[in-house]
C-alpha cells in the first residue's frame, strides 16, 4: 500500500488498495474512470471486485486516505436539513402500522390510516418499509441504544419515543446540530474516538453507514466490544448482488464514489462479523429502498429528470422486485446484518 500525491484532477490524497479487506484475496477492476454525478466531487475513480467466489467485496482502488474523506462531502445531502414537513399519506399508514404492531407511540394515525395499514399489511408488498427499523429490535427490551450515523434524526427520535435511552454518533458537526435542535443526544466522531466502556449498549443500529467506513471489520469490532451480552447490532447497506446492481451495472446508485469505499455482498458481510467476534449472524436482503434506488438509477442512466412517470416505474419495479425476492431472496436492494453478542 502507498500513498499518491494529490493529482491536478484529484481533490483528495489516495491510498492503493489492491487486496481485499475482507479476506485479503486480490482484486480486479470491475468499473474505471468513475465521476461523482451525484455531488461532484473532482477525480475520477476505479471500482474494484475481490476475486474470490465466495467474497466477491467491491471497493476503491486507489481509496481516499481518511484524513481527506472530509472533501467528499462537501455537498453532501446531509448538509441540506428543513423543517420537517407535513406527513405523507404513507408516512401516517407506517405509523399507524407501527403503533399497532410494535406499540409506538404515534400522533400521526387516525381510522383511516389504520384501515389502510391493516389492507397493506395483508398484501405484504409494503410490510417491510412499514416494519423498518422497529422489526429488528421487536424481542430486546429496551435500554441504551447508539445510532451510528444519525442524518436528519428521524430514525433516533424514533427510536427514543419508542422508549429506548437513544444517542447517536456522526462525523458531520451539521447533522449533530439539527439534531440538537431536535432534543436528540448525539455525539460528533467516530466511534472509536469515543472510547465507549465495554458492554455499554443493549443495541446498535446504522443505516447506509459501513459502505462509507475505511476499515469497516474495525468498526464492527468495536460494536461487538461496547455491546451488552445479548445485544444486537444491526448494519443496513447496499448489496453488491442486488437485482438493480446486475440491471443497472456502472449506473447503479450504490456504487457512489468517491464516498461508497466498500460495497459488500452477504457473504462478504458475513465474514466480516464473524472475523469482528460475532458468531451469532445472519444477513438476509430487502427492497425497502429499491423504488428510490430505480428512480436514481434510472436518471443517472439516462440523464432523465424525475418526473411523475419515473416515480409511477419506480414504484411498479418495487413491486416487481419484491415478488423477485420471493424467489431469489439474497436480491434485494439492501443486506441487513444482524449480529447478536
Amino acid at each position: 500500500m502507498s500513498t499518491q500525491e494529490t493529482s491536478p484532477n484529484q481533490s483528495m490524497r489516495v491510498s492503493v488498495k489492491n487486496r481485499c479487506a475482507c479476506c485479503n484475496s486480490n482484486g480486479v477492476a470491475l468499473y474505471g474512470e468513475q465521476g461523482d454525478r451525484l455531488f461532484n466531487t473532482p477525480g475520477k475513480w476505479t471500482i474494484y471486485k475481490c476475486s474470490n467466489a465466495r467474497c466477491e467485496l467491491m471497493w476503491l482502488n486507489p481509496m481516499p486516505v481518511e484524513e481527506d474523506l472530509y472533501l467528499a462531502y462537501q455537498n453532501y445531502y446531509t448538509h441540506a436539513f428543513s423543517t420537517p414537513k407535513k406527513s405523507s399519506l404513507f408516512l401516517r399508514i407506517k405509523s399507524a402500522h407501527q403503533a399497532l404492531h410494535f406499540n409506538h407511540p404515534t400522533k400521526e394515525s387516525g381510522s383511516t390510516a389504520q384501515l389502510l395499514s391493516k389492507l397493506i399489511t395483508r398484501l405484504n408488498f409494503f410490510k417491510e418499509s412499514m416494519d423498518y427499523p422497529l422489526i429488528f429490535f421487536k424481542d430486546l427490551p429496551h435500554g441504551n441504544l447508539l445510532e451510528l450515523g444519525v442524518g436528519s434524526g428521524e430514525t433516533l427520535k424514533q427510536f427514543s419515543d419508542w422508549g429506548w435511552q437513544a444517542e447517536g454518533l456522526d462525523f458531520d458537526p451539521e447533522a449533530v446540530k439539527a439534531c440538537a435542535l431536535r432534543g436528540l443526544q448525539v455525539r460528533q466522531g467516530d466511534l472509536h474516538s469515543q472510547k465507549f466502556a465495554s458492554e455499554t449498549f443493549n443495541a446498535i443500529f446504522s443505516a447506509h453507514v459501513m459502505e462509507h467506513v475505511p476499515q469497516p471489520i474495525e468498526l464492527i469490532a468495536e460494536g461487538f466490544r461496547i455491546l451488552k451480552p445479548g445485544g444486537l447490532f444491526v448494519a443496513v447497506t447496499p448489496n453488491g448482488k442486488s437485482a438493480l446492481h446486475s440491471l443497472f451495472k456502472k449506473d447503479w446508485r450504490g456504487l457512489e464514489p468517491p464516498r461508497h469505499l466498500h460495497i459488500f455482498t452477504k457473504e462478504a458481510l458475513l465474514s466480516s462479523a464473524k472475523q469482528a467476534g460475532f458468531s451469532k449472524v445472519k444477513v438476509i436482503t430487502s427492497n425497502f429502498s429499491a423504488a428510490g434506488v430505480f428512480s436514481a438509477s434510472a436518471r443517472l442512466k439516462t440523464n432523465c429528470q424525475n418526473s411523475f412517470p419515473l416515480r409511477l416505474l419506480s414504484n411498479l419495479a418495487r413491486l416487481i422486485l419484491t415478488f423477485y425476492w420471493r424467489f431469489y431472496p439474497d436480491s434485494g436492494e439492501e443486506l441487513i446484518l444482524i449480529a447478536e453478542k
